[in-house]
Parts: structure tokens; sequence; C-alpha cells
């Protein structure tokens, strides 16, 4: 049984105190409850009595709101039970019961007046944890209120850090991209005018002192530009309104400072570099001959302005392509090539003159990496004049043994002519023998002739001015030369011309050696034939033929020909398909040049017979002035 604070006032003893509960008469009822305060108090009530419980037990309700009162009653009518119910609300209105029913009574009063205790309890919890609650809620909300301000403050401040980060990017793009420091202000002033109200940036150098002369009515901001122990000067940031700059923004400013050091530093070191670039392209293109420099693999990596005017194309097009592939179109390396060495290359790409180059390379890498820097002198030329002067050696010893063979020679000949003449003036003309002094004759003058030819020929033709000259007779008179050879090796050679004289201005041994050289190539190219071929008849025919604009001289041979890949190279100088010790190459490339000399050109060609055929072709001097008039 549940034991706890209970009392009942009633005069009958009816034995409860094994339930835990007092048992009071009225009239100690209210001493009673002085002292102490029953958590359930039964009133047995009478009607003669209850009007002084009533007034105990509202005093008593007053003391304590949840104590629960049990009326238990004797006769007492519904006016005065309903009374009792309007003013004391008791948890219990019933008549007088036996023991157990009134132990059951308080029992459910106490479970009441428990469920009531925890009720307000509980009640005083949940309000007490509602206001704690509310405390929460309140902080909670000035908490977020305050985060709200500090999250605005903190968006705001990053917005202003981003935009900051952002124009500080664009600084640093102006200052980076600026190759001077007039660039570096323009830039600068560009970047910041908006954000930060700049009117103009100026820089200044440690001796440049004037800024301050204008610094006085102008709000300004001014830092100094280093670079570690360099001093720049200062860099002044002139404000386009009267409002000083922030602590913030001059902390700003003073990274874009740093930054302008670093780019000064760079402008100078880039301005230094350019300028000793520039000196050393010009050095390395004021080179006349043609420069490339070469990685490992012959890809060129740069070159010099003759090198890009001797391969006639623009620096762009052949950098990273390979340099003999460049300069000679070839698809490998040069014969020859020995990169790092002083060697000697041929250019014997089709469709270019045959040209020589002497080739000065050498390795600047530094050992990891291979870089050669190769010069190009063409010695063409050179090679030629030095061929031009043995030729020319050879036709002074040449000229200077002929005559004296022909001064030799000259004397008995002209003894033996005289005798037969005079001979022939003692005899009648009907002796037997008569015809063989006439032919011994001839053979004397004939003997005659080729000396005199002999010294024609060797004479230095550069002695006389041009002059009217008779191309038949220069024809004949390279026949006659060549002749001597040719007819003891059983060689034809046949002159077809109409006219008996054909005048043109020009050196005459000049030209009969430049139409020799060429029947000398045709001799060369039969005899070879006749080597392969036995009972060959070797033929040699030229022709001389005028037209309103030109004279042409064509000689055929039925020899070997050209071979169509070399066609083009026949007129190089030095280039030659025989034993270079005794055919140097050089007698096509003089009949060339003469030729030019004297306003003509050759052609080759094969005909449909299969000779090939050189024809030298001379303007007619009317043509060559109308020519020079256009």
């Amino acid at each position: 049984m549940l034991i706890s604070n209970a009392v009942m006032i009633t005069n009958a003893d009816i034995g409860l105190a094994e339930a835990g509960i007092d048992t009071v008469d009225f009239s100690s009822a209210a001493q009673y409850l002085e002292s102490s305060n029953p958590s359930v108090l039964g009133v047995h009530c009478r009607p003669g009595n209850y009007k002084e419980l009533i007034t105990l037990l509202l005093k008593e309700k007053r003391k304590n709101p949840r104590k629960q009162i049990i009326i238990l009653h004797h006769d007492l009518d519904a006016l005065q039970l309903a009374e009792i119910h309007n003013l004391l609300h008791p948890f219990r209105i019933r008549s007088f019961a036996d023991k157990d029913e009134l132990q059951d009574c308080f029992q459910e009063g106490f479970s009441h007046y428990y469920e009531l205790e925890q009720s307000e309890k509980l009640a005083e919890l949940v309000n007490e944890k509602n206001e704690e609650l509310k405390r929460l809620t309140i902080q909670l909300e000035r908490s977020v209120e305050e985060r709200q301000q500090q999250l605005e403050q903190s968006r705001k401040k990053n917005a202003s850090a981003e935009k900051r980060l952002n124009i500080l990017k664009k600084t640093l793009v102006q200052i980076y991209r600026a190759h001077s420091i007039s660039e570096i202000e323009m830039g600068l002033t560009s970047a910041l005018k908006d954000e930060f109200s700049i009117a103009w940036v100026n820089i200044r150098r440690p001796s440049q002192s004037n800024v301050h002369e204008r610094t006085d009515a102008v709000n300004h901001y001014k830092v100094t530009l280093k670079s570690g122990k360099e001093d720049f000067g200062h860099l002044y940031f002139f404000s386009a309104s009267e409002k000083s700059f922030s602590p913030s923004t001059k902390k700003f400013l003073g990274q874009v400072a740093e930054a302008v050091s670093l780019s000064i530093k760079r402008t100078f070191e880039y301005q230094h570099s350019q300028e000793l670039k520039r000196q050393w392209e010009a050095t390395f293109d004021a080179i006349s001959d043609p420069i490339c420099l070469t990685d490992k693999d012959y890809n060129i990596l740069r070159v010099n302005s003759s090198f890009i005017n001797k391969i006639g194309e623009s620096e762009s097009s052949h950098l990273g392509q390979k340099c003999y592939g460049v300069l000679f179109r070839r698809d490998k390396p040069c014969e020859g090539c020995q990169r790092g060495q002083l060697f000697q290359l041929r250019n014997p790409s089709p469709g270019a003159n045959s040209e020589v180059f002497d080739v000065y390379s050498n390795n600047l890498g530094d050992g990891s990496q291979d870089l050669y820097f190769q010069m190009y002198r063409d010695i063409t030329q050179d090679l030629n004049l030095q061929r031009q002067v043995i030729e020319t050696a050879k036709m002074a010893e040449l000229g200077t043994i002929s005559s004296s063979i022909a001064h030799e020679l000259n004397n008995p000949i002209g003894g033996m002519l005289n005798f037969i003449q005079l001979m022939q003036m003692d005899l009648t003309g009907n002796e037997d023998y008569f015809k063989d002094i006439l032919e011994i004759e001839k053979g004397v003058q004939k003997c005659k002739t080729i000396v005199q030819n002999l010294l024609g020929f060797s004479r230095k033709a550069y002695q006389k001015d041009p002059e009217i000259i008779n191309l038949v007779e220069v024809v004949e008179q390279a026949i006659k030369i060549t002749e001597l050879k040719t007819r003891a090796i059983g060689i034809q050679i046949q002159f077809d011309h109409q006219q008996k004289e054909v005048p043109y201005l020009g050196r005459f041994n000049l030209l009969a050696h430049a139409i020799r050289n060429i029947l000398q190539n045709a001799q060369e190219s039969l005899l070879e034939k006749r080597r392969d071929r036995k009972g060959f008849q070797g033929l040699i025919f030229l022709t001389l033929r005028e037209s309103s604009e030109a004279v042409e001289i064509e000689i055929r041979d039925n020899g070997l020909g050209v071979d169509e890949t070399i066609k083009h190279k026949i007129f190089d100088p030095l280039f030659t398909t025989k034993d270079p010790e005794t055919n140097p190459g050089l007698g096509l490339t003089l009949a060339l040049q003469i030729v030019k000399e004297h306003k003509g050109r050759i052609e080759v060609s094969t005909d449909n017979e299969g000779f090939l055929s050189f024809k030298v072709r001379f303007p007619r001097p009317e043509v060559q002035s109308k020519e020079v008039t256009h």
C-alpha cells in the first residue's frame, strides 16, 4: 500500500492508522493543520459542522492547491453538497463508508495528488524548458543575426577582395605586357582609375626629383621601387579626388609597386637583351656569306639575311626544315658533310647551277645539346677564275709555243715555197713530175695556212676592241683548228652556209674559241662512241642561218648525246662526265660566257634524228637597239 501524508478529520473511530492515515477530531483539526500539510485530507461532514469545515478546507486549499480533499458526509442535502462542490472542488464527495472503502478512496487521492504534482512539475519543467528554449531562441536569433552580419561583412570583404584581386590580375597583365616605362604608367592608370580614382601614375628614377614640385597641391601616394638591393626610384599614385588613401588601398598599391619593381627590372633586362639581340642580328646579317644554325638532326634554327636571299624564300618558311633540303633540295645529308670541321660541298641539285662551297662548321653546343654554326662561302667564281687563269696561262703558253714554232717553221716553209716557185719558173709544164711539183706547192701552202691559224688563235683577243667581223670566217677558223685532229681520226665536218659574209660586232678570236670549244665537245663525244662501236662514222654538221631578228650557228653531231638528267649541268663550271684531270669541265662554260658577252645565247636539244644540237644565237644590231630602247 502506498504510504503518504494523509489525514482524516472525524470524531468517529474508524481505525485508519494501519493504512498510514492520521485521524484528527474536529476540535484538534485546526491546530493539527497549522503544523502539517497533508497531501490528502478527508473530512467527515455533518449538517452541524460543514460550515466550519468549509472555512478550514478553503484555508488548506489556498495553502496547497494540489491538496486532494475527500468529503465524507452524513445527512447533507443537495444544496449543501452543491455549495461544497462549488467552493472546494473536492477530489471525492461520498457518503461515509467502511474502512476499506475509505482506504481505497484515500489511495485514489494519493494517486491523483501525485499525478497533479508530476503534472505540475512536468509543467514547471516544460515551462522552464520553454523559457530556456525562448532564451536559447533569442540567443540563437541574435547569433544568427550577428552571423548574418558577419557573413554580409565577409561577403562584402570577399567581393571587395575578389574585385581587387581581379584589378591586381589586370594590373599585372598590363605591367608584364609593357616593354617600356611609359607603357607601365599607362597600363597602371587604366587598371586603377575606376576602383581607386587614380588620375595618373608616374614612375621616377632616383635621379629625377622634379616630381616633388608638383605633388604638394595634389593628393598622392608614393611607394619606393626596389628589387633586392637595386633601387629603381619611386612610384607615384595621383588621386583624382581630395580623399586620402585608406590603409587597405595603400597596402594594395604597395603590392602593385612590388610587381612594378620586378617589371621594371624585367623591362631593363629585356631592353638590354633586345639591344644585344639587335646588335647580334645586325652582325649576323651583315655577314655576306649564308649562315645557318642547326641542331644535331640538321633542322634549321636560325639563318641570316644572306641565307634567305640565297634560297629566295621567307625566313619562317624553312625554320625547322633540313638544311640540306632547303639549300640543295636533297632528301638526305650532303656527301662529304663533316659538321664541326672545315669542308667543301658541291651543289648537285637538279635545276640549279653547280656551285661549290667552302663550309665553316663549328659546334656551339654545351655538351648536352649540339648546336652547329655553318657558314657557306661560295667559291664557284673563285674556282672559275682560277681555272680561267690556268686556261689563260695555258693559252698564253700555247701562244708562246705556237709563235716560237711558227717562226721556226715559217723560214723553212718560206724557203721551200720559194724554191718550188723557182723550180716552176724553170719548167714548161709538160714534164711528168710537174703535177707532183704543184701538189708539193699545195702542201707547203697548207702548212703555211696552218701555222698562220695557230698564230691567230693563240693571240690575246682582248688586245683589240670589238670590231665588225665575219661570222663565216669565225666558224671556218674554228673548223680549221679542229680539223687538225678530226681528219686524222676519221671524223667528218661539214659546214653549210649560203652567205659569204655575215657581219657582226665582236672579237674574232674569242668567238672562234667559243665555237672551237663546242666542236671539241662534239669531237670527244664521237670518239667515245667510236670506242664502243667499231666502224662508227662520226659526223659534225655546222649550219649558219640568218633571219630578220638573229643569226644562228647550229652545231650537230651524231655522238652519244647528253642525258636529260644532266643536260642543265653541262655549262656548269668544273662539271664534266670525263676524267677531270684531262677535262677540267670549263670548255662549254667558257663558250657560254663568250657568247653571253656578245649578247648571244646557247640552246641545247636533241633533234628527231638523234643528233645533239647546239644552237648559238646572236641578235641583229637593230634588234639589240630595240631591246635597249624598250
